[in-house]
């Protein structure tokens, strides 16, 4: 029996296909980064905030000026190192002839039925190309030397000729060889000792080294990859009663810093006490400029631009000075985010150079923004499941002057909106406040225009064809419309060209959304004491056309190229929370289609009677263009219902009364007992019956529900009809709706 011995040759393979694995992805998205770094490809700016954002981002950048990116070079290197490592691999399997076949005519590079003379011959030039003599210290010529002797052997010698057609090889039956998909120095005697201790190593350190230490670091996060500890600094500032101050919406801000996710991006050290002592200053004279000598409480302290740090802020700094300053530091970055037009107009005033932060510190702003959307939804979670109504709506307040860069507070609290068109000023938003109501106004007086004009043409044309209409316009149709007077915007007639155009542009790409609710219990047509009420919400962008999508949030001062536009939707109950057994719920919608529907399901109050309800649809970007919706449900009382009795309940039934109640008297055989087959199908009749009783009792349905079911589907044979369709529907037309104040919407 031969001898059990390894090779390399699998281990090849798998090392091959491994590493084939990687390349071909990896050269794949390299080529086509290298294609796109030259091709004359336009960036996806709408106005020339975002072109100045996106410089700074470098995320434009084309040529070799894209290709200079650490990254992108590092993995450069990675793939041709890899690749070398495949082809030597291939080389390998090529030269490994202990898979090839052996031939001896080809190893002599002889053709077959060669003469003795010729046979010799091969073997000398063979002989003198691989002699070892001429080939000192190159195996693979050591290895086919040995080779073109035995080819020779093979074909020169007669046991050796009889062996290579027996079993393939001149010197006769072979050991087995076995390929397992690892390098044979694993199997070697001399190794086994090393890697016996690198298995024990691995095993018992290394590995429950990286389970410790994956698992210690993810004790740390919780829900939405955010630390423990920023939930519990978040609970502990929002949900003391003795804190109300902390939740409003000036406040904000210093609470977000706690987040222990900004102990690094928010360090401080000596370097930043320089711009810390400037920021005070400049915002302690931008408050008092504000404020006019007013004293507080007056129409002053709505004004300030940057809020008195609160107490317990202050029993941090006597306690953690290191993370008091860390805090401080991070409220000043978002106020002077949140102020800039404020400190543009401050400069303009004292006739200074306006303050900007250095390089470190908007670096740090950065990574406070980047990462807001994420400490806002955990800050959410908590105020949502703790019923905090007002401080829910703050906190959406605050993403959408985030991302915008601007706080509707103080001076800004009606016309903050209007900020968020570019190029704009303080003159240019008191000339769109004259001309507009609200930015919802200026966003559809494109569509206004349109649709006077179309009606002019054809009275009969609707709002939904209109619509169509105006977003399949093309280009002659644009040029025409142009020309309409009625479309000029009186504020941007200072401007350049190119700002009116971006003006225009950034128009169309703010969000121009209708909203409507219904409320229905699934198959019925009315709701019931304690019933499950689903509350539905559609949302219809109009600035999208059918079948696209909704383009990304226009946010030239936000740190990321493309922020979705998202909604939440908040659901209000009013009045006495004893009947309503719960105070708000939200939900969030991150669909971009053009009509999207979200769902709110809540309990009816337990008792008879007429319900408020308010529905919020907040945008997490925009301001200014939230929806408030009122309605009204009435609850019927489930003592008034008609009573329905359940055949099944009374045992002494006989089972023909039985089927009757089931399938009605004309439609069962008096003498069903008298056949057997007719016996065993009453009773199996009999036996169907009651377990849909049985079922039907441990449906879990209330009293009230059971006896609506029941009624539903006498009514539905009777009449015929589908309840279904008879849900209650309040649309925004019809409701009882109005825009929020505190947004802007609304201007005198």
């Amino acid at each position: 029996m031969g001898q059990l011995e390894y090779d390399n040759t699998a281990f090849y393979y798998f090392l091959i296909a491994i590493v084939a694995v990687y390349l071909i992805p990896g050269w794949y998205y390299t080529i086509g980064y290298v294609l796109s770094a030259f091709s004359n490809t336009k960036g996806t700016a709408r106005s020339e905030l975002e072109k100045r954002k996106e410089a700074k981002m470098k995320v434009n950048q084309t040529g070799m000026d894209k290709l200079k990116n650490r990254v992108f070079l590092a993995n450069v290197l990675s793939l041709v190192a890899f690749s070398l490592l495949f082809v030597y691999l291939v080389v390998q399997v090529m030269r490994d002839s202990k898979i090839v076949s052996f031939d001896p005519y080809e190893i002599l590079g002889i053709d077959r039925g060669a003469t003795d003379k010729q046979i010799k011959k091969g073997y000398k030039l063979k002989a003198l190309e691989f002699h070892p003599d001429k080939n000192i210290g190159d195996e693979g010529a050591a290895h086919n030397f040995m080779l073109v002797a035995k080819a020779y052997e093979a074909l020169t010698d007669d046991e050796a000729r009889e062996n290579w057609e027996k079993y393939g090889n001149p010197d006769g039956k072979q050991s087995f060889e076995m390929s397992i998909g690892l390098p044979t120095f694993l199997m070697e005697k001399d190794n086994q000792t090393l890697i016996l201790l690198v298995y024990l190593v691995v095993m018992v350190v290394v590995i429950p080294s990286i389970v410790w230490a994956y698992y210690r670091q993810s004790q740390l996060y919780g829900e939405g990859n955010i630390m423990y500890l920023t939930y519990q600094n978040y609970a502990n500032l929002t949900l003391r009663t003795d804190r109300p101050s902390v939740c409003k919406l000036k406040n904000f801000p210093e609470l977000l810093c706690t987040a222990a996710e900004f102990e690094a991006t928010l360090a401080t050290g000596k370097a930043d006490q320089e711009e810390l002592s400037a920021f005070t200053k400049l915002f302690a004279k931008m408050n008092t400029a504000k404020s006019g000598g007013k004293k507080k409480g007056s129409e002053a302290d709505s004004s300030e631009v940057l809020a008195k740090p609160g107490k317990w802020l202050e029993a941090v700094r006597e306690r953690a000075p290191p993370t008091y300053w860390r805090i401080y530091k991070g409220n000043l970055l978002l106020h002077a985010h949140l102020n800039r037009f404020q400190i543009l107009e401050h400069a303009k005033e004292s006739k200074e150079s306006p303050r900007q932060l250095s390089p470190e510190w908007s670096k740090s702003l950065d990574g406070l923004l980047t990462q807001s959307p994420a400490l806002l939804s955990a800050l959410l979670a908590i105020l949502s499941e703790n019923k905090k109504y007002e401080s829910m709506l703050e906190v959406m307040k605050l993403s959408q002057a985030l991302c915008q860069g601007v706080w509707a507070r103080g001076a800004l609290l009606r016309t903050a909106p209007f900020y968020q068109l570019p190029h704009v000023t303080a003159d240019e938003v008191s000339l769109l406040v004259k001309q507009f109501k609200s930015l919802r106004a200026a966003i559809k007086h494109k569509f206004d225009v349109f649709a006077s004009a179309a009606k002019q043409a054809e009275p009969h044309l609707g709002d939904d064809e209109l619509r169509t209409m105006f977003m399949q316009m093309g280009p002659k149709d644009e040029e025409k419309l142009a020309l309409d007077p009625g479309l000029e915007i009186k504020a941007t007639k200072s401007m350049g060209d190119s700002q009116r155009a971006d003006v225009a542009s950034v128009l169309e790409v703010l969000p121009d959304v209708d909203v409507q609710v219904r409320h229905f219990v699934h198959d019925e047509d009315f709701v019931c004491e304690r019933d499950t009420v689903t509350l539905e919400v559609s949302l219809t962008r109009h600035h999208v056309g059918e079948g696209g999508k909704a383009p990304p949030v226009h946010a030239p001062y936000f740190p990321s190229t493309k922020v979705p536009e998202e909604w939440w939707v908040v659901l209000k109950a009013e009045g006495d929370l004893r009947l309503n057994q719960w105070d708000v719920l939200m939900e969030k919608v991150v669909d971009q289609s053009k009509v999207v529907k979200t769902e709110i399901k809540f309990p009816a109050p337990p008792r008879a009677g007429k319900y408020k309800y308010t529905v919020h649809v907040v945008s997490s970007a925009y301001l200014g263009l939230d929806h408030e919706v009122k309605f009204e449900m009435v609850v019927e009382s489930a003592a008034e219902l008609p009573e329905i009795e359940d055949a099944y309940d009374d045992e002494d039934l006989t089972e023909e009364q039985a089927l009757e109640a089931t399938f009605g008297a004309g439609n069962v055989d008096s003498d069903v007992s008298d056949d057997e087959d007719d016996e065993a199908e009453a009773k199996g009749a009999l036996a169907a019956a009651k377990a849909r009783a049985q079922k039907a009792r441990a449906d879990g349905l209330t009293e009230a529900q059971a006896k609506k079911k029941e009624k539903r589907l006498a009514a539905a044979k009777g009449k015929g009809r589908d309840d279904g369709e008879d849900a209650v529907i309040v649309e925004r037309g019809d409701a009882d709706s109005s825009d929020d104040s505190s947004d802007g919407e609304e201007l005198d």
